[in-house]
């Protein structure tokens, strides 16, 4: 009797889905969903996110490619509720055995603003003991104990905590279950110690954003932790990124394995394969170097990458190919390690070296130190985006780096 309604609520239905992403950087999940080849999906890019449609195979689709989205939710429910008695009533009327499994954890996530409800634990308690009364075998966790994100592991829990999103605006509560558990940027292996590290999901937009995709060389001069190497890797060899962890979809009523596993076995076998390596990351840390070198390896992603040491303020793009590419860097910043005054002096030096070594190349840069960069004469027609990246208001500079000097401008 449960498969069957399953079937008819959750399986044969066209779901809305929300793909969560860093402020200021919707537009460039929006373009790669387009790209995925999902059927009518129609996303729509809206402050934090994406919003778009289709079945759960699309939901498990964009789960395992999507490389620039924090997690991905499914819209359950909407309502109004101006008092506790109203929430509860709602809430009840979920059909939640169709979307959680009977035996999982579950947390709650409640964000309310404008709203007669603002005390976000008290509509928590409330929505928990809704459900509960539908499903007693349910264990809540508290949603501190459910966020990992301070574990830099990159991976993944084998039965991941169901996490239940209410979000109440203006007294309308918008109820979403996460289909992906831990954080998208978790790829499911170890991160790398290298120096400030950077974000897999930043790394991945800065890719795209500078014009990176997968058919040019690309250069990454400073690559300390190797998320640009490895995230460019993931694109050029047409390779899921999220295809080595778990997801909390594989745990929901509906979840179908065969599926999954038809789809992530057909995205493989469109994957790619290089005879020389058109990614050259480098950095002046031989241990750093060789960990990266371990994981393509791991990953099956070392047919794509060169690796090797080098001084960025005295590397010639030259020694590897005439073919103009592109190019990232995430400078240090000077705050956790050196100074901010030796951070600047050394970006000052290298945005003097890209301006001469560099013209012709696409360019993807964050900086929390744009005013350096924007006295350079060649920053002329690049671009801006401002984000936060470790607590830290930062900018993401990208475009193409003339081909001659320009006038002096100011982003």
């Amino acid at each position: 009797m449960l498969d069957k309604r399953v079937k008819r609520h959750v399986k044969a239905r066209t779901h809305e889905f929300f793909a969560v992403t860093t402020p200021g950087l919707e537009d460039v999940c929006e373009a790669e969903i387009r790209c995925l080849g999902l059927d009518d999906v129609r996303p729509k890019a809206v402050p934090g996110g994406v919003v778009f449609s289709g079945k759960l195979p699309d939901l498990y689709t964009a789960n395992l490619c999507l490389s620039t989205a924090s997690r991905i939710l499914m819209r359950i429910d909407s309502f109004e509720a101006r008092d506790f008695p109203r929430l509860e009533k709602k809430i009840a009327e979920i059909p939640w055995e169709l979307y959680l499994p009977a035996d999982g954890q579950v947390s709650f996530k409640v964000s309310s603003h404008s709203s007669r409800l603002y005390h976000k634990d008290a509509v928590a308690q409330r929505i928990y003991g809704a459900i509960s009364e539908r499903m007693a075998g349910l264990m809540v966790v508290m949603a501190e104990d459910a966020e990992i994100d301070s574990d830099e592991s990159g991976q993944t829990s084998d039965a991941p905590v169901q996490a239940v999103f209410a979000r109440v605006y203006e007294d309308r509560f918008t109820v979403s279950l996460d289909s992906s558990g831990e954080l998208l940027h978790r790829r499911g292996y170890h991160s790398l110690s290298g120096r400030a590290p950077l974000r897999e999901t930043l790394a991945a937009a800065i890719l795209r954003l500078a014009g990176y995709d997968g058919s040019m060389p690309l250069f990454d001069p400073l690559c300390g932790s190797g998320n640009f190497a490895t995230e460019a890797a993931f694109i050029a060899k047409n390779m899921p990124c999220g295809m080595n962890r778990n997801f909390a979809f594989s745990r929901w009523p509906a979840f179908s394995a065969s599926t999954f596993d038809h789809i992530k076995k057909t995205r493989l076998e469109q994957s790619t394969t290089f005879e020389a390596p058109q990614i050259i990351s480098t950095d002046r840390d031989q241990k750093v170097l060789e960990s990266l070198s371990r994981r393509l390896s791991g990953l099956g992603l070392d047919d794509a990458v060169f690796v090797g040491r080098a001084d960025f303020l005295s590397l010639d793009p030259r020694r590897f190919t005439d073919e103009k590419g592109v190019v990232v860097l995430n400078p240090p910043y000077g705050k956790r390690m050196g100074t901010v005054e030796s951070a600047r002096t050394f970006l000052a030096e290298a945005g003097e070296r890209l301006g001469k070594l560099w013209a012709g190349f696409g360019l993807g840069i964050i900086t929390p130190h744009e005013d350096i960069l924007a006295k350079m004469p060649w920053t002329h027609g690049l671009s801006v985006k401002h984000v936060f990246h470790g607590g830290l208001k930062v900018a993401v500079i990208f475009g193409r780096i003339p081909e001659r000097n320009l006038r002096e401008v100011r982003f």
